[in-house]
């Protein structure tokens, strides 16, 4: 596979593997070739493409710059769309698409390949500011999505692509606007989990600056609602239209408290990337 070189970041992103290895020569002119695999390819470095910015809601960077090797998968969920496991990296298939992949680097540049997921990127940032992005084909039924990089990302992370008809209760929510998905802002969904991997009830969000917060509801006829307080059994919350920016990724900082199963009260805090038109995907663990 021959990756391109590019001196620009296009319009989308894909949250998949990386990073390849330029089998052959690089050319601006010349798109990848399909038939090289993740361990034949190494990543391509764009030092002008899309950099990290500043924080939307505040938060730090971390400061171990040290670049790791991760193997991204582009994956869509399979289980239910209610109850514990809704939505859950516990259930999910990869997708059979060529999609593109940018990531973060220790440099400051975007490690960037388009190809089938998983790849294996390395120079990975992985000081908690790490971050990852899939853009789907053109007309895939799927959204840009987006992932943070955590400390110890282990063997690989996975970036689950929603599809556009998830997001169709957007518009059934009762607000004093019409409310749509705003392809300008920045989508925000949170799943708060067990150390099971299973969704917790009853966790409480502060405001993520978007036009509305959602909660997934499983007694609304839509399965989400803002006019509920806190998460229901699959522990998703979703911040709707949240301003960002798409040139440079942001950072939202994410405060919630609830109680966990043992019935002491807990604060869950976290600070997640934001891109303009991609959905972000986020599991917060509570203790």
């Amino acid at each position: 596979m021959r990756v391109m070189l590019l001196s620009k970041a296009g319009p989308g992103l894909i949250l998949t593997a990386l990073s390849l290895s330029a089998c052959g020569s690089q050319s601006d002119a010349s798109p990848p070739l399909k038939g090289c695999t993740a361990s034949a390819c190494d990543p391509v470095e764009i030092t002008t493409s899309r950099g990290t910015g500043g924080s939307s809601a505040g938060g730090g960077t971390g400061t171990n710059t040290t670049g790791v090797a991760v193997s991204v998968s582009a994956v869509e969920f399979t289980g239910t769309s209610s109850g514990t496991d809704a939505w859950s990296l516990q259930y999910v298939r990869g997708l059979n698409e060529t999609v593109l992949i940018q990531a973060s680097n220790t440099t400051g540049g975007v490690l960037e390949a388009s190809d089938n997921s998983p790849i294996t990127f390395t120079n990975v940032l992985a000081d908690g500011s790490g971050w990852a992005t899939v853009t789907p084909p053109k007309n895939s039924g799927f959204l840009p999505g987006m992932r943070g990089i955590p400390v110890d990302p282990g063997a690989g992370i996975s970036v689950p692509l929603l599809r556009t008809a998830d997001l169709d209760f957007v518009t059934t929510l009762l607000t004093t606007k019409a409310l749509v998905v705003d392809p300008t802002k920045a989508q925000l969904v949170i799943k708060f989990e067990d150390s099971s991997g299973h969704g917790v009830s009853g966790i409480h969000v502060t405001d993520l600056g978007g036009d509305v917060l959602a909660y997934a509801s499983s007694t609304s006829s839509s399965n989400w609602d803002i006019n509920t307080a806190s998460t229901d059994s699959s522990g998703r919350v979703m911040g709707i239209n949240i301003p960002a920016s798409g040139a440079a990724v942001l950072y939202v900082s994410v405060s919630a408290s609830g109680l966990n199963l043992q019935g002491a009260s807990i604060t869950v805090t976290g600070r997640l990337p934001i891109l303009a038109g991609f959905v972000t995907y986020a599991v917060l663990l509570v203790p």
